[in-house]
């Protein structure tokens, strides 16, 4: 039957009545009482109340070392299910002892064969292997499955268990071909015994279809997925943590076939099952934000994606502690998210920190401690500090060698990073083999049209362009931007930079007409991703957001279309895009300076402020409620907005309160010009010529009522910037 959620006074009360209970009966704590205490401390532990199951289990193992002595059966049962509990927390430093000590326990009461002696080995095995230390765990997972295939039988459901727990390990070490018979007996063994529709047999479906989708054979995954979810639904209803972790699995493997509408209701699904029957505050609710927060990310999102990964980590940290791997896993996220806005000096102490965390938590090689190294690096690059950056890169692409083998999906990520900062040094000769061996390793495990292989062709054919081999880096670009369009969308931010590196090719081809084409239509999907995006940032963050989407493409339009008809199209993105900043700190400028110039409308003013992000927080909230619910709410707070700004708008100077995202363009502001008036807009931007980049230099775009934009190259900014020093000085 389902149990209801208890508060820890409930738990308190039921504790002191099992206790009054055993003292009346049996004359002591031990037996029953001790009992009641673990499978309370159980059922605390699944609610995510860690901090009361551990004075539970604390106390059932004081009562029984005190009652029975400290080698007694009952005590290890205690120790096991007490370290259970730190392993859960991140506590491995105090977990392994009490393994090892329950494991000695019944080795010397039991002898070295005997079923329990295998679930010790099993619980121990588990945490050497969350540890990073594969090698230890696997010894110990053998002589489990071995001891129970002996006392059991080959084919029994403990068997069955221990085949999965060793096929667990040898993915987690990239080890799929051995891996994968053993998830397939096991699911057979569970089959046979218990029957196709037991739980058992739904969760041997899920780990063999996660090891079928870390090979990339998504087609094979997906129906073990489906039909997992589908005994679980029949043996539990549609609520229960069991049916959400499913959705879960699912969602994911939709988001790594690139079918993100398809992932994302399932996300939601699981997040609204964990909530309901887990509450709000679980480390599975915590999880499911990430990963929801994780696709919107990959959706270009950005906005919607930040509030959930805040919310994680703060759920994280309350729950888990500050030291705790899933706390990194968090910081992780919401660094690189902002890291994906723009933002890398806040990104940069989050990185550290995660990094800092599962050194300390898991050791100094540990797989998880690779991707620790590998964000940071990568931050390091995008700032331009490749000293620092190198060694960080080395250091992962050692360590998940060592620990995952030289083909695992995450060598490819390694090799790609170490190769793209090698080609920034200039040392392309170095970077060539790798990049080659990464695209190999995505190929064989995802497939040819995975946005994976998307990013690996385009580096390669990054650098056959700046090598000048043309000829090898066009089909490369073709072929990504292909794979991005199908996978990712035509208005995609990563669909716009294969739309630019095609455009750039095309350009040093001499196919001047198609590349300029090409970087309007990219232009113009950057322009989308920005109206999308940019309304629900902060002005730090929008100003960080522009600086991270724009140099680049201002670099690309104007050199590309100076001489060109379709520069007028293209400088009007490049106007709208500085317009949207500097209209943005002129409108916080305004509404702060009205309010503390007229003590009256300060209220107002703030209560505007206030219903103006409330409405963007409530925007974040899309799919978390009943979209009848969020539409009514967005309705009235919207027009309690609008309300307020009519109010406002007649006490206050013409266009104090305007939208910043409207009348950014320059077909209106050239009308408040006078005839012989023109607009001097000067950009400092990378040039390019011919599809290569040159120098930095300065131009002005020149615009009139009637004339214009026409753009003046002033030269290289090195020597402007001399003349402008030199002129300062006289």
């Amino acid at each position: 039957m389902d149990v209801p959620p208890l508060t820890y006074a409930q738990a308190r009360a039921w504790t002191k009545r099992g206790g009054e209970l055993g003292r009346r009966l049996l004359g002591h704590e031990a037996g029953p009482y001790s009992l009641s205490l673990n499978n309370l401390a159980v059922l605390l532990r699944v609610h995510g109340d860690y901090a009361a199951a551990r004075s539970l289990f604390e106390r059932a193992l004081a009562i029984n070392e005190k009652a029975l002595g400290s080698d007694h059966p009952l005590v290890a049962v205690n120790l096991n299910n007490l370290a259970e509990l730190l392993q859960a927390q991140g506590d491995y430093a105090a977990a392994r002892p009490l393994y090892e000590r329950a494991l000695a326990i019944r080795e010397k009461i039991f002898g070295p064969d005997h079923p329990l002696v295998a679930v010790s080995l099993n619980s121990l095995g588990r945490l050497l292997q969350a540890q990073g230390d594969y090698a230890a765990a696997r010894r110990l997972f053998e002589r489990a499955l071995a001891i129970r295939e002996k006392t059991l039988g080959s084919n029994d459901p403990f068997v069955a268990e221990s085949l999965n727990n060793l096929a667990g390990l040898l993915q987690a070490q990239g080890n799929y071909v051995k891996a994968r018979p053993l998830f397939e007996r096991a699911l057979a063994i569970w089959e046979k015994s218990l029957g196709p529709e037991h739980p058992h047999v739904a969760a041997s479906l899920n780990n063999l279809a996660e090891l079928l989708e870390a090979q990339g054979d998504y087609a094979a995954a997906r129906p073990l997925f489906e039909r997992a979810l589908a005994i679980w639904e029949a043996a539990f209803g549609p609520c229960h943590p069991y049916i959400a972790a499913t959705l879960n699995n699912l969602a994911g493997l939709l988001q790594a076939q690139g079918d993100y509408a398809a992932a994302r209701p399932l996300f939601e699904r699981a997040l609204a099952i964990n909530e309901k029957t887990l509450g709000p505050d679980h480390p599975n609710v915590a999880s499911n934000l990430n990963n929801l927060a994780v696709l919107l990310q990959a959706q270009g999102d950005y906005a919607a994606a930040r509030p959930l990964l805040e919310r994680a980590l703060a759920i994280n940290e309350k729950i888990l502690g500050p030291d705790h791997p899933d706390v990194a896993t968090s910081l992780n996220s919401l660094g690189l998210l902002l890291q994906a806005q723009g933002d890398y000096t806040a990104a940069h102490p989050l990185l550290e920190r995660a990094l800092a965390i599962n050194e300390k938590t898991l050791g100094p090689d540990h797989p998880l401690v690779a991707s620790d190294l590998n964000n940071l690096a990568v931050l390091l690059q995008a700032q331009g500090d490749y000293a620092a950056a190198r060694p960080l890169l080395e250091r992962a692409l050692a360590i998940r060698e060592k620990a995952l083998g030289p083909d695992h999906p995450h060598v490819g990520e390694s090799l790609n990073n170490l190769a793209e900062l090698l080609k920034a040094q200039g040392d392309d000769a170095a970077a060539r083999p790798l990049l080659e061996r990464a695209l190999a390793i995505s190929e064989k495990t995802f497939g040819l049209d995975h946005p994976y292989v998307a990013g690996a062709l385009n580096n390669l054919g990054g650098l056959f362009q700046a090598q000048g081999d043309d000829a090898a880096a066009h089909p490369l670009f073709e072929r990504a931007l292909a794979i991005r369009k199908k996978v990712l969308g035509p208005d995609h931010p990563d669909t716009a930079i294969s739309i630019d590196n095609l455009a750039l090719l095309e350009w040093r081809t001499g196919a001047y007409e198609e590349a300029r084409r090409k970087f309007l239509r990219a232009a113009a999907v950057i322009d989308g991703h920005i109206e999308r995006t940019f309304p629900f940032l902060s002005f730090a963050e929008q100003r960080s957001f522009l600086a991270l989407h724009l140099p680049k493409q201002t670099g690309l339009l104007l050199s590309a279309l100076r001489r060109q008809e379709g520069f007028p199209i293209g400088y009007g993105f490049l106007f709208r895009w500085k317009g949207l900043l500097l209209e943005s700190l002129r409108h916080q400028s305004a509404i702060a300076r009205l309010g503390e110039e007229d003590p009256a409308l300060e209220a107002k003013v703030s209560e505007l402020q206030a219903l103006r992000t409330k409405i963007a927080g409530w925007f974040h909230q899309a799919g978390e409620v009943p979209l009848a619910e969020w539409r009514k709410k967005n309705e009235t707070l919207t027009g309690e907005k609008e309300a307020l700004e009519r109010e406002l708008a007649r006490a206050l100077p013409s266009g104090t309160l305007h939208d910043p995202m409207e009348g950014v363009d320059l077909a209106t502001f050239r009308k408040f010009l006078a005839p012989d008036e023109a607009f001097l807009d000067v950009y400092r931007y990378g040039f390019w010529e011919k599809g290569t980049f040159v120098e930095d230099r300065y131009s002005v775009v020149v615009t009139g009522r009637q004339e214009g934009p026409r753009l003046i190259d002033l030269g290289a900014a090195e020597r402007v910037e001399e003349a402008v020093a030199a002129w300062r000085k006289e």
